[in-house]
């Protein structure tokens, strides 16, 4: 089980999530709409104070910008939460050395919306396979399952129908990451319904947007420690 902490801002809380065992430290660079975005300056002092792999997380990026980001951070992978078209992902596998991961999301499940009904799911599970395969061909080694609200794309806190991404997981074999709404209350829920790649957090270990909680960290670790080793 891979876990990967997000929304990273600081050194202190990347150390933070590196001494715990993240397997991958997200930083937002450039992201326009995230209070927890950073300079690429900012990113790339960071990422020279660890050893854990960084993947950088961008939103609407110049390829050009891009290029750059890949040679001074070096990042293990870049994210993209936009709506990159596959011809333009696939123009930008063969510019970088980093991996391409690609974000997709999923509405919030919201009190007032009931449960969706099996069509519904259906419906959504075969969109969403069509478009993975779609960036599967161009480049795309790993997708991030997350949750969108009316006013943002991640980092909402809010989970969306985990029923959807667990088809998903199902049908290829291209890692999945699952994210949005995922705490240390609910992480083993989480794996146990869905059976993600790995899960991919920012809001459910902060004390507050960009800082984070060394409590709520170590109740995550120590919770998937338990899925993956079992009961002492």
């Amino acid at each position: 089980m891979k876990v990967k902490i997000c929304g990273t801002t600081n050194l202190e809380d990347a150390l933070m999530a590196q001494s715990a065992g993240a397997d991958f430290i997200g930083i937002l660079v450039d992201v326009p709409f995230s209070e927890r975005s950073l300079s690429l300056e900012e990113a790339v002092h960071i990422a020279a104070g660890l050893h854990t792999p960084v993947v950088a997380v961008l939103y609407g990026m110049p390829i050009y910008r891009i290029i750059d980001l890949d040679r001074k951070l070096q990042p293990y992978a870049v994210q993209l939460m936009d709506d990159s078209p596959p011809g333009r992902i696939r123009v930008l596998a063969g510019l970088i050395g980093a991996e391409i991961w690609k974000t997709l999301f999923l509405p919030a499940v919201t009190a007032d919306c009931g449960r969706p009904t099996a069509d519904v799911i259906h419906e959504a599970v075969e969109r969403m396979t069509g478009v993975m395969l779609r960036y599967i061909e161009v480049g795309v080694r790993a997708f991030l399952i997350d949750t969108f609200t009316s006013t943002r794309r991640g980092g909402t806190g809010k989970r969306h129908d985990w029923r959807i991404t667990a088809e998903l997981i199902r049908r290829t074999e291209v890692p999945i990451f699952l994210s949005g709404g995922i705490t240390p209350e609910n992480v083993s829920e989480a794996v146990r319904l869905v059976n993600p790649h790995g899960i991919d957090l920012c809001s459910g270990v902060e004390i507050k947007p960009g800082r984070r909680d060394p409590i709520k960290l170590k109740r995550l670790m120590s919770a998937i420690d338990r899925l993956t080793t079992g009961p002492s």
